[in-house]
């Protein structure tokens, strides 16, 4: 895991033209944003359907970009996402999926020389992952449904994030963790004790002073990381 938890905003959070949310996110400044991608016709509030995210709508974000791929049964879609270099595919990865021919599909992108992560679905099976070891560099642990906002870490979604970890540190020590969903004033320093990135949406957008909060939130991770290094010297 990596010393340094990364942040990283979700635009389903922020509001205004994608010029506004990359003047803003620019400002903060940061590394990677987060965007959940929706197919067909059934697309969540917020969510970029995959024809409207184009070059030109891309090319608005200086920051990498994190596709997140709300549905699965698109595969043939995934590719023509405007991808740049340090952007990565995050298929999300529901109950019902097929796993061997998700992780064919993924590897399809991997030769490709796209970066490829996977959203465990918080009603997916942790002996799923096994299906996608040496497809992907990173797992996401959903903590909450897909599209819900501000919905408390609940004690199934805890015990998920210290499973997957557990997990990963034993068997899988190459992959990223990121988490998203859950991440609250209350449980923010512990969920970035056990994880390599965080997705921030209401605990970063739902404020007056959003550069302020975001200043606020890297002091913290940056005293905790130096507060459990300190524990080993």
């Amino acid at each position: 895991m990596s010393a340094i938890t990364e942040l990283i905003p979700s635009l389903v959070c922020l509001s205004g033209s994608s010029k506004e949310k990359n003047d803003l996110l620019n400002s903060l400044p940061c590394g990677r944003i987060h965007v959940d991608i929706g197919f067909g016709d059934d697309v969540p509030t917020g969510f970029f359907r995959e024809e409207d995210f184009t070059e030109s709508e891309r090319a608005l974000f200086d920051a990498a970009v994190d596709f997140h791929i709300c549905d699965n049964r698109y595969a043939h879609e995934w590719a023509s996402l405007p991808y740049r270099v340090g952007d990565r595919a995050i298929v999300h990865v529901y109950p019902w999926a097929e796993h061997d021919e998700v992780a064919a599909k993924l590897n399809v992108l991997n030769q490709m020389g796209i970066r490829i992560g996977i959203a465990l679905d918080i009603k997916t099976s942790i002996h799923a992952l096994s299906s996608y070891v040496g497809a992907v560099e990173m797992i996401l642990v959903m903590a909450n449904v897909v599209g819900q906002r501000g919905v408390p870490l609940s004690h199934q979604a805890r015990s998920r994030i210290v499973e997957v970890n557990a997990l990963t540190e034993l068997k899988l020590p190459k992959i990223k963790i990121g988490i998203d969903g859950g991440v609250s004033d209350s449980t923010f320093n512990w969920i970035s004790g056990l994880s390599d990135s965080i997705v921030l949406g209401s605990l970063l957008f739902d404020v007056g002073d959003i550069a302020y909060r975001w200043r606020f939130l890297n002091e913290r991770i940056i005293k905790s990381a130096v507060e459990v290094g300190s524990l080993y010297d």
